[in-house]
C-alpha cells in the first residue's frame, strides 16, 4: 500500500503518470525494482493522474467537484 502510495505522490507532483510510468519502467529494466513493485507504483501513478481535476476544483461549483470525484473513483 505504501508502494501504491508513493507512485501517487511522484505523478503528482511530476503532473504526468507517462513520465513518472516511464521513469519506472527504466528502474525495472535496470533490476533496480522487481515487478510486484513496479506494478503497485504504476497503479499508483494511475491514481495520482486524478490529482489534477480535484486541484482545479477546489474553488469550483458543485458539479465541477463531483466530476472529479468521479474521476477519482
Amino acid at each position: 500500500m505504501k508502494v501504491v502510495a508513493i507512485g501517487a505522490v511522484v505523478t503528482a507532483i511530476i503532473q504526468s503518470s507517462s513520465a513518472t510510468v516511464g521513469i519506472i519502467l527504466a528502474l525495472g529494466l535496470q533490476g533496480l525494482i522487481n515487478l510486484e513493485t513496479i506494478l503497485a507504483l504504476v497503479l499508483g501513478a494511475n491514481i495520482g493522474t486524478t490529482i489534477t481535476p480535484i486541484i482545479s476544483a477546489l474553488n469550483s461549483n458543485y458539479e465541477a467537484k463531483r466530476t472529479a470525484m468521479f474521476c477519482f473513483l
